[in-house]
């Protein structure tokens, strides 16, 4: 549940994704079809009556280009993010981050280069991201990992430009977004439900 944009009212919304594997829900649950409380389509799990699920995010940037992946599997099956993955038991947030961008896109990274830079919480899917910057002083070589990525990448602002974007990362402005990655100075991104903005030195940026 969440509440309604005014703080009023709280309203349902249905857990579509499993937080065991992140496969698409059954529909057929206590409250009938359409419900999203049946079992994981893909592992079978029972989705839990709690939540969010805690996932980390990296944004690897280098030469002013960023280490993308396409999707192999839901959500945003076929569409371009960057690496990450849930946090599993007993594992830390860096740990965590570490060990997506190796299954991913077969990049090694050291915890010490993870800047944590930014909160994203997706109350319709039950899922809240950590996000972490690496900033590299050159593109590494990386290659996708079936089924999780299908194809990487390092793209410039452009090029991004023309790709087809998982839907958060599509929800802040390409421009805002590299200008966040080329920042010599320390800033913070926070997205929920209600707003956008941008934590920083200057002050906060709302988009």
């Amino acid at each position: 549940m969440q509440y309604s944009k005014d703080g009023s009212d709280i309203v349902n919304i249905a857990i579509r994704f499993c937080s065991h594997c992140g496969g698409q829900l059954g529909t057929r649950g206590p409250t009938g079809a359409g419900s999203g409380l049946g079992p994981c389509d893909t592992c079978g799990a029972a989705p839990p009556l709690q939540g969010p699920s805690l996932l980390v995010l990296v944004a690897v940037f280098a030469a002013d280009r960023i280490l993308l992946q396409r999707r192999g599997i839901a959500p945003y099956s076929g569409k371009w993010a960057p690496p990450g993955g849930y946090v599993e038991r007993n594992e830390s947030l860096e740990a965590a981050a570490v060990r997506e961008v190796w299954e991913e896109v077969r990049v090694v990274l050291e915890p010490q280069q993870l800047v944590p830079c930014a909160v994203i919480s997706l109350p319709r899917l039950n899922q809240i991201y950590h996000g972490f910057i690496v900033r590299l002083p050159a593109p590494v070589p990386a290659e996708p990992v079936p089924p999780e990525s299908i194809e990487v990448g390092w793209f410039s602002e452009s090029e991004v430009r023309a790709l087809d974007n998982w839907d958060p990362g599509a929800a802040i402005d390409l421009g805002v977004q590299f200008r966040f990655f080329r920042a010599a100075t320390f800033e913070f991104i926070q997205q929920t439900d209600r707003f956008l903005r941008i934590l920083g030195s200057s002050g906060i940026r709302y988009l």
